[in-house]
């Protein structure tokens, strides 16, 4: 009896050694970085996490060549923590590359293997000059999205120029709307090195409130994108009251405020402390 107790025993160690392990999971395993300036290396960087309940170790992470450099998280990932692999790309030789990095880790017994590819160019048609702002390989010509100085029933526009430095037809989609904007790409698609842009349209009459209102938009890189903070575009509005019923005189002496302090500062906050 007590032979079978203690099999009973290590059948179930033994199962539970099985069942505890750590997992890796990467946000993406492949990426487009459609156009890189020549002899301007690239950084890119595969996050990460650990979905198992061991800590996770990654011991080495190789490269497909000379040309690619690998740095990694070196300490233990614990269960639900996050690391990185990142691979800087030297890009010193014009042309189409794809390259490849194994990721050794007590995950697997076989590496994990992250892909990268992209054109080396020394084009500056690329839209690195026209076009600064990257969102993945599309290329835009600003950051962010100001609407300043409008009144009530005005339907500004702000033109959002588009490049697609991808190596293949991209459809151009702010996600996340809030209610009082309206976007229309054009053309509605994008060939691999082609330019457009998203026409933004602003609804004054369903903006919330007078003076300052904020919020984010999102630019979808491929079908099916999530929003988060590598694709996501501020966004605010400047509101102006309406003026029309002031007279010429008052216009000509507007009142004047007053403020005790033109900045506020809260220092040495705890965690969960309300200070007013």
């Amino acid at each position: 009896m007590k032979r079978i107790y203690l099999f009973i025993t290590w059948l179930v160690l033994a199962v539970t050694a099985v069942q505890a392990q750590p997992k890796i999971a990467f946000d993406q395993e492949t990426k487009d970085l459609g156009y890189v300036l020549w002899k301007n290396p690239t950084a890119i960087t595969f996050q990460f996490t650990n979905t198992g309940d061991k800590p996770l170790v990654i011991s080495n992470v190789t490269t497909s060549c000379g040309c690619t450099k690998a740095e990694w998280t070196q300490d233990p990932v614990p269960a639900g923590g996050t690391g990185e692999v990142t691979a800087v790309f030297d890009a010193e030789a014009i042309g189409r590359f794809y390259k490849e990095v194994g990721v050794y880790c007590n995950a697997s017994p076989t590496p994990l293997y992250l892909e990268f590819n992209g054109e080396v160019t020394a084009d500056s048609k690329n839209f690195s000059f026209t076009h600064p702002y990257g969102i993945g390989p599309i290329r835009l010509n600003m950051d962010e999205i100001a609407f300043e100085d409008v009144n009530r029933g005005d339907k500004p526009v702000i033109e959002l120029l588009v490049a697609n430095a991808s190596n293949k037809s991209y459809t151009p989609v702010l996600m996340h709307l809030p209610p009082y904007l309206s976007a229309k790409a054009v053309p509605e698609k994008l060939g691999r090195g082609k330019a457009g842009k998203i026409l933004i349209t602003l609804d004054t009459e369903k903006v919330p409130k007078l003076g300052i209102t904020r919020s984010s938009v999102y630019l979808a890189r491929y079908p099916g994108d999530k929003v988060g903070s590598d694709n996501e575009i501020p966004l605010s509005v400047v509101l102006l009251p309406d003026f029309e019923g002031v007279s010429d005189l008052e216009k000509k002496n507007p009142p004047h405020i007053s403020l005790s302090a033109t900045e506020l500062e809260f220092k040495d906050l705890k965690p969960n402390q309300h200070k007013s």
